[in-house]
């Protein structure tokens, strides 16, 4: 034990004599000359990181908001699994709603119960199918089935 305390004892001695012999003078430049590149930075990456998280953040508020009630009532039934399919669809409705603007036309004419058959194009990568089930599970309360080409269920992530 008394080796560790020395030991201790060594480290904290160097650091207050590598803290005691810094030359004021040499920070001073070696900041000037990296104060314009810090600025490069925090100008080029960070603050529109920022910016992109605190909209992203703000977009999310508002959409959990918008369908707080939907989300209190599916948790406050403790049906865990339904619960849990409408949180992911609010976050893949905040998604399609900030980055791709996606919306629904016709919504309305899919009926609440019963059989319906709803007939879409997807381009090359099929995410537009997770907007639309997302906002038939909050707006109509019902799940779909799809029927795909075989290839999707190759894509790893995709499982119907």
């Amino acid at each position: 034990m008394s080796w560790l305390i020395k030991q201790i004892f060594e480290t904290i001695t160097q650091i207050a004599g590598f803290i005691a012999n810094l030359d004021i003078l040499y920070i001073e430049w070696f900041l000037n000359i990296i104060y314009p590149f810090l600025f490069f930075i925090l100008a080029l990456f960070i603050l529109p990181l920022f910016i992109v998280a605190m909209t992203f953040g703000a977009s999310l508020y508002i959409f959990l908001n918008k369908h707080k009630q939907i989300l209190l009532n599916a948790y406050n039934a403790h049906d865990i699994w339904q619960a849990s399919f409408k949180s992911i669809s609010v976050f893949w409705e905040t998604t399609s709603a900030i980055w791709h603007g996606h919306e629904i036309i016709g919504l309305e004419n899919i009926p609440d119960t019963g059989p319906g058959l709803l007939v879409y194009y997807h381009a090359a990568m099929p995410i537009d199918y997770y907007y639309v089930h997302s906002k038939i599970i909050l707006y109509k309360n019902r799940r779909m089935k799809v029927v795909a080409d075989r290839f999707l269920f190759k894509v790893p992530g995709y499982y119907f």
